[in-house]
């Protein structure tokens, strides 16, 4: 377990991958509502604390000591923070350097757990580490993605108590059916894994073999994967699917649609 989680407790993974699994969901209708030539708008989030980087950490006055996950990010420096895009462009001045302290207000996770409330922010001396390779300062954390998406209408996704972000393409391709007349998957059944990028992008998952197991237990005929996923990943995955299972690699949403077509599956009404 510490392998993979490191020193994260189950339970702070579990609402990770809740709120992962609530991104994707949100990803997901953007992504198809903008396929669709509709009104979508995917909003900026505050900049919320997933979880700190303790390795590499410094001895002392390190977000790893100082901040917790759910602590949500509003000044560095007196400097306000409103969104994750600010506190990216913030951190690339030339004003801060490796070792630099700074001071960083924070909501606490128990001070925003209802009702965000700004007055509540707490001041926190924090030492900045350096990134991978040295290269530039950061904070030290690993920050929540906590976009929303503004849609005409309302979309309900139930997932239950599912989390993880690997099912944004099936959500996007299942949306994009739901939306639209005739049979978007064609013929068999299919399945579909991999994250969702605003651009419509398909990014890598984990398990992909055990995944390609319970896709052959199900009965799928066609299986969609993350192109980004390695070659021996993907033989593997072949090998577990067997061969009542077509394994197809795609880098994004077309790619997915145009499988489908070759699937026997119809074809996205044009955008009016």
């Amino acid at each position: 377990f510490e392998d993979r989680f490191g020193d994260s407790t189950p339970e702070e993974n579990r609402q990770i991958g809740f709120q992962s699994m609530v991104t994707s969901k949100q990803i997901a209708q953007f992504v198809a509502l903008q396929k669709l030539g509709m009104d979508a708008e995917l909003l900026e989030g505050r900049p919320e604390v997933a979880s700190v980087v303790c390795d590499g950490a410094p001895a002392e006055n390190s977000a790893c000591e100082k901040l917790e996950e759910g602590d949500t990010i509003v000044a560095i420096n007196g400097v306000e923070i409103l969104t994750l895009a600010a506190l990216l462009n913030e951190m690339s001045q030339p004003t801060y350097s490796i070792g630099q302290t700074v001071t960083v207000s924070v909501v606490p996770k128990d001070a925003s757990s209802s009702t965000f409330d700004r007055s509540k922010a707490q001041d926190r001396i924090i030492q900045l580490m350096g990134n991978d390779d040295g290269t530039r300062p950061i904070i030290g954390i690993v920050p929540a993605d906590t976009r929303t998406v503004r849609l005409p209408f309302d979309v309900q996704i139930s997932t239950t108590d599912i989390g993880g972000p690997s099912a944004g393409l099936a959500f996007t391709l299942s949306l994009l059916d739901e939306l639209t007349s005739g049979n978007l998957m064609g013929n068999g059944r299919v399945a579909a894994t991999g994250t969702i990028r605003q651009d419509g992008t398909v990014g890598g998952i984990g398990a992909l073999v055990q995944k390609a197991v319970a896709v052959r237990e199900s009965g799928v005929t066609l299986f969609l994967v993350p192109s980004e996923q390695s070659d021996a990943e993907i033989a593997q995955a072949q090998k577990a699917a067997g061969k009542s299972v077509r394994i197809v690699a795609v880098s994004d949403v077309d790619e997915a649609l145009e499988a489908l077509r070759e699937n026997g599956g119809d074809p996205l009404p044009p955008i009016k």
